[in-house]
């Protein structure tokens, strides 16, 4: 079973994406994480506790992260501590993080992710 935590749950895709992972019987989301300062978010969404807390994704396989750029360098470094696997969906201006997702020496070997090059921009689609 894959454990699957899923960041910017409020949003068009994280909806979709948490949507998807509760209805595939290889997944588990664990972890539900929403930007604290988001209005409206419910308390639970797919029976999982709504968190405000990108280090909720502690136990993961991997973050389904489609947050806004900012965001998504601060979930990459958590992905990193907690030793998660990391899907990048967000759009935006971003300077690729592609190079900050390589494993680092002393850090483990469990890392790795994924940069939807749909979603990235033209600067990151040559090098992913």
């Amino acid at each position: 079973m894959i454990k699957v935590a899923v960041a910017g749950c409020q949003g068009r895709m994280g909806k979709r994406i948490t949507e998807l992972v509760s209805q595939n019987k290889d997944m588990k989301i664990t972890a539900i994480i929403e930007r604290p300062d988001c209005p409206g978010v419910p308390d639970a969404v797919a029976g999982v506790k709504v968190a405000r807390d990108i280090n909720a994704i502690k136990g993961a396989d991997v973050l389904v992260d489609f947050t806004a750029p900012e965001a998504t360098m601060k979930n990459l470094e958590a992905c990193r501590r907690h030793r998660v696997r990391m899907v990048i969906g967000t759009t935006g201006s971003v300077s690729c993080p592609a190079p900050a997702a390589q494993p680092q020496p002393g850090r483990g070997v469990r890392s790795g992710g994924v940069l939807a090059s749909r979603a990235a921009p033209s600067s990151c689609r040559a090098s992913a």
